[in-house]
């Protein structure tokens, strides 16, 4: 399996997804190696293999290689030449390595540019897989999101194994439908289409994946998100503890602070609801670009002394946000699938939800609304605030479906998929 961020690493519900799948195919039998970027700590967890991929991670392939030795290349085969050559370039291309065989200049892409950092972490792990897969063949090679889906290709290409491609998010939706990449889309389509099966999280995804991106529908099969609900019962947290009054009543945003999440609707309608309930205070926990626009916009609307923003919030913490918090609001304007609305459903948390979203697919017990209805968002707020029954019927009931939303389900499924892809079966679309 190839990705980009894993707990506590991570920017969102991919780092989550990838989390809670590997665990729980991992009960089902499947044995994974999972290959993300070098990050500053070490990344480990009992049940699969974390490789962390710079060029320090083909060292342990014939590190005495870089120093004149042949004898460690020698049980690899045809990829010997190439190990021998990589380990070379490290030297040559900062000048020095380490007596360990690691370049310190290249622990983190983070230095690099993103799109740098994504190109060489697409061929160091192409490479790296390659070599893996000579110690003990994989089955199959299963990437996440645009951001890996040339390694996948390459890998494919190279070791003769099926490719699985999981579309957790195109860049349509990334960027709100108002100025995709073109660059980003190009790896997408190639990717959908070259695949040998493509997963979507959504019903909503894989038919943009066809109309837009040309997705042969025989290739394609939808499986939801889930939820693990351990981490959300039973928590409790005080609002003074949180730093507001005790009668506060708190509204809850926790996502990107991107075009495509909606913040700035959230903060109009915010504004709206304290003209009626002045009690309400609003939390903004998430990172992203639009952040100084958004404090800003807090100040014009006069909504300042009642809005906080947290800042990102660490996978271990997400808990308490929820536990404090009224209600939740994710005004998406294109939303795949949406795992934070399980964590507040999980949370006994209500919830307010864009209709462009993935999750309204498979949960009830949540209020929907247009993304870019602010006086609509406003009054579903109001009313959850302002009505107790309401308020326990919506925070009941999405608890209790929540419960039925496992992972165990989802790995069971995709497992399943796996043995599609395995076996080159086609099929119509699979919800």
């Amino acid at each position: 399996m190839i990705g980009w961020e894993f707990p506590p690493f991570m920017s969102g519900g991919l780092a989550t997804h990838c989390f809670y799948l590997t665990r729980e195919l991992s009960k089902l039998g499947v044995e994974i190696d999972f290959f993300m970027p070098r990050t500053r700590e070490p990344v480990s967890v009992s049940w699969m293999n974390v490789i962390q991929v710079d060029f320090s991670s083909f060292s342990e392939f014939g590190a005495a290689a870089v120093f004149g030795g042949e004898s460690e290349f020698r049980e690899f085969g045809p990829y010997r030449d190439f190990c021998r050559k990589e380990l070379k370039a490290v030297r040559l291309e900062k000048g020095v390595v380490s007596p360990s065989g690691v370049d310190e200049a290249m622990v983190s892409p983070a230095g690099l540019g993103f799109f740098e950092a994504v190109n060489k972490y697409n061929s160091l792990c192409a490479k790296l897989v390659a070599l893996y897969h000579c110690r003990r063949k994989y089955d199959l090679v299963h990437c996440h999101d645009w951001i890996t889906f040339r390694a996948g290709e390459a890998v494919a290409l190279e070791c003769g194994v099926p490719w699985v491609a999981t579309v957790h998010s195109t860049e349509y939706d990334r960027t709100g439908n108002l100025w995709p990449f073109e660059w980003i889309l190009g790896i997408e389509r190639r990717g959908v289409r070259a695949a040998d099966l493509v997963l979507a999280v959504s019903n909503r995804t894989a038919e943009q994946l066809v109309e837009r991106f040309g997705a042969d529908r025989r290739r394609l099969r939808v499986f939801y998100n889930a939820i693990d609900v351990a981490p959300f019962a039973n928590k409790a947290f005080r609002r003074e503890d949180f730093g507001f009054p005790a009668d506060s009543k708190i509204v809850l945003y926790n996502a990107r602070l991107s075009v495509q999440k909606g913040p700035e609707v959230f903060l109009r309608a915010a504004a709206r609801v304290l003209e009626k309930e002045p009690r309400a205070r609003f939390v903004v926990s998430g990172s992203g670009d639009l952040l100084p626009r958004l404090t800003e916009l807090a100040v014009d609307l006069g909504i300042a002394g009642k809005v906080r923003f947290v800042g990102f919030t660490p996978f271990c913490d997400i808990p308490v946000l929820y536990a404090v918090s009224d209600v939740y609001v994710l005004p998406s304007v294109s939303e795949p699938f949406g795992i934070t609305v399980l964590e507040a459903m999980a949370s006994g948390t209500p919830v307010i939800v864009s209709k462009t979203s993935g999750v309204s697919e498979v949960v009830k017990n949540c209020l929907t609304v247009d993304f870019w209805d602010v006086d609509g968002i406003a009054s579903r707020v109001l009313g959850v605030l302002k009505y107790a029954v309401l308020k326990q019927v919506l925070g009941e009931g999405g608890r209790e479906e929540a419960r039925g939303l496992s992972w165990d389900k989802t790995a069971s499924d995709v497992k399943w998929f796996y043995g599609q892809a395995i076996a080159g079966l086609g099929g119509e679309v699979v919800g």
